[in-house]
């Protein structure tokens, strides 16, 4: 009989954003100041995932 499990897994998405700066270290000052809606999905990058952990359920649903 199969059992039932539960996948735990981290999801990362690729965004970008174009800034003007100085040099590399002005564009990190810039970049860190930057808020989420500054950045956009590029076409080409759909994201990541790892898997973390996988636990069985128990009879109710919950991992053991």
């Amino acid at each position: 009989m199969k059992k039932q499990y539960r996948v735990y897994v981290t999801m990362g998405t690729f965004l970008e954003c174009d800034i003007e700066a100085e040099n590399i270290e002005d564009a990190w000052v810039v970049a860190k100041k930057l808020d989420g809606i500054d950045f956009t999905e590029p076409d080409q990058y759909s994201g990541s995932w790892d898997i973390n952990n996988i636990f069985e359920l128990d009879e109710s649903g919950h991992p053991k």
